[in-house]
């Protein structure tokens, strides 16, 4: 009997030593479960780069650009609207949901050659200005996955038949200053196949201003790029795009400064998804009728000329 007792007793022990274990390796378990979440939301805080840590704590996203790039970007009526701000929204919307906070888009409209430093020295989160990705420019900021594809194009009077880079010999271009257009032709007048032919360019703050310039006899030719070319072709009267391209083609993308690749990454998601719902055609149509009922049309008095022949090209921003 006592033998039997005693086997009982240690029969019992055992048991509650093997449950006790297992509550011991439980709990252990469940501490090491709680700090590894602990450790994994402090880690994702800590991963944060400047910008997305500046975007979170003012629930507000700038975006910089230029409005006279239609129809990317330009007024309706005391809003600044077109095909980048609507990208620029849905980034924003998207976000959000990232950080875990509303974010609002604050468009920021400035000179078209002032957008990179200004990226590049905080004012703003991100840049949407119908930029092209040139190697130049990479130097400088970081680019997201491109959103649309264009090339340069020549605005002329309806008279006219320029068609090809060699039909601007002699020619007075205007372009708007820092973009591709501008340093295209700015390199083809100093060592390309306009050098030596009496071809000058001026530079305008604006393809718009260019535009009336041409429209009221003061400039031969612009060359802009293919979209924000048809919208001022449509707008002023007298006033056609040539049949083809006279470039490559390039790429347009957002830009933010560098070392934000958690930006980077939440915008690609965003170009990617607006991509696959169709939405970047869906604006470019939208923005392509409305920014041609927007845009001003008629003398040009505030156009900033470069002298004639002039080539000298600042640093490209936008």
């Amino acid at each position: 009997m006592k033998k039997s007792i005693a086997v009982l007793t240690a029969a019992l022990l055992s048991v509650a030593m093997i449950s006790g274990c297992g509550s011991e390796e439980e709990s252990s378990s469940s501490s090491a479960a709680s700090a590894e979440g602990s450790s994994s939301a402090a880690s994702t805080a800590e991963e944060l780069g400047p910008v997305m840590e500046d975007i979170k704590s003012t629930g507000t996203l700038v975006m910089l650009t230029n409005a006279t790039f239609p129809p990317f970007e330009y007024t309706s009526g005391t809003e600044v609207a077109g095909v980048d701000v609507d990208i620029a929204g849905e980034i924003a919307k998207d976000l959000s949901e990232v950080l875990g906070v509303e974010v609002t888009l604050q468009v920021s409209d400035g000179d078209f050659d002032s957008i990179v430093p200004s990226l590049e020295s905080g004012k703003g989160h991100v840049a949407l200005a119908g930029m092209t990705v040139t190697e130049e420019r990479q130097q400088q900021v970081d680019f997201s996955e491109p959103y649309i594809s264009s090339s340069q194009y020549i605005i002329q009077p309806e008279g006219s038949n320029l068609q090809t880079m060699a039909d601007l010999a002699g020619k007075r271009i205007g372009a708007q200053l820092g973009t591709t257009g501008d340093i295209l032709i700015s390199d083809e007048i100093a060592s390309g196949s306009l050098a030596g032919t009496g071809a000058t360019i001026s530079q305008y703050k604006s393809a718009l201003e260019a535009g009336m310039d041409l429209a009221n006899g003061r400039l031969d030719a612009v060359v802009i790029d293919q979209y924000p070319a048809a919208a001022i072709a449509s707008q002023m009267e007298g006033l056609k795009v040539s049949d083809a391209s006279i470039s490559d083609s390039e790429s347009y993308a957002v830009a933010v400064a560098k070392g934000n690749e958690d930006l980077l990454e939440a915008i690609n998601a965003t170009i990617d998804r607006l991509n696959e719902e169709g939405k970047i055609s869906e604006f470019m149509t939208n923005h392509s009728t409305t920014a041609a009922e927007e845009a001003p049309a008629g003398e040009s008095d505030t156009a900033e000329e470069a002298p004639a022949g002039e080539s000298a090209v600042e640093e490209a921003a936008a």
